[in-house]
């Protein structure tokens, strides 16, 4: 089992909202997969100069990333191909650290880690898995003030065996926001009722804490997919009516 579902286009289009649009950002996705991700910020930036990374373990999804983007090139972009296994981060993956504006990720859900060793604190913690080591190494590539907006487990948010690992994130990022999607989302993708939920952090930008920021938590009940087998035509997106409200607009900062 890879843990790995592709993420339904209109889901991709939201999340790519969330990113504030600002010139020449440098934007990654570490597990890119089919680039839907890459393809989402070229359709909605335009012509807004920027530099997308895509990387995945897969050579094969690389290349079909690559011909993905090669279709409509956008002349004031830069696009960097890595192939790179994010838990064992090689050199092309390391020369980003510390440059990355904004990370959009849906990585493999959930699958043990055990292979090598990491001084990070979630590590040492005992969770050795993807979900947290994608955290940890969203952490490096970030520059301070950067943020990820990526797709996790729902198990993360909900159970107490995470307690810590949540606690251990709030120390070195801003929790912007938590979206908790309904089962059914991969459907489309793939067979499966693994729920996931939209995280939104923003990394700290020193360690004084700014007590004015807000966080945002939403349910999300309808999208514009079906998400069984009994819905044939979904007309309501609760997601996208949540990105036009004002308030969620201004903590976002979009």
């Amino acid at each position: 089992m890879s843990g790995k579902f592709f993420t339904p286009h209109p889901i991709a289009m939201q999340m790519v909202k969330m990113l504030p649009v600002k010139a020449n950002a440098v934007i990654i996705d570490p597990t890119c997969g089919g680039g839907t991700f890459l393809k989402t910020v070229r359709e909605q930036w335009k012509n807004i100069p920027c530099h997308l990374i895509g990387n995945d373990v897969d050579q094969m999804l690389i290349c079909l990333t690559e011909l993905v983007l090669k279709i409509n090139k956008n002349h004031q972009e830069n696009t960097s191909l890595l192939t790179s296994n994010i838990y064992q981060p090689n050199s092309q993956i390391q020369s980003f650290f510390g440059q990355i504006d904004y990370i959009l990720a849906n990585p493999p859900f959930s699958l043990p880690v055990d292979i090598f060793t990491s001084n990070s604190r979630l590590f040492e913690s005992g969770y050795r898995n993807s979900d947290a080591l994608l955290i940890d190494l969203s952490f490096k590539l970030l520059k301070p003030g950067g943020r990820l907006v990526c797709l996790l487990p729902h198990s993360i948010i909900s159970n107490k065996e995470y307690q810590n690992l949540r606690e251990i994130v709030e120390k070195d990022w801003y929790l912007t926001a938590v979206i908790i999607l309904p089962e059914g989302i991969f459907k489309s993708t793939a067979s499966t009722t693994t729920r996931a939920d939209i995280i939104v952090l923003d990394k700290k930008k020193n360690e004084q804490v700014d007590r004015n920021r807000k966080t945002i938590f939403a349910n999300i009940s309808s999208l514009d997919i079906p998400l069984n087998h009994r819905q044939k035509q979904v007309t309501t997106n609760d997601l996208e009516n949540l990105l036009k409200n004002s308030k969620v607009s201004e903590i976002l900062g979009i």
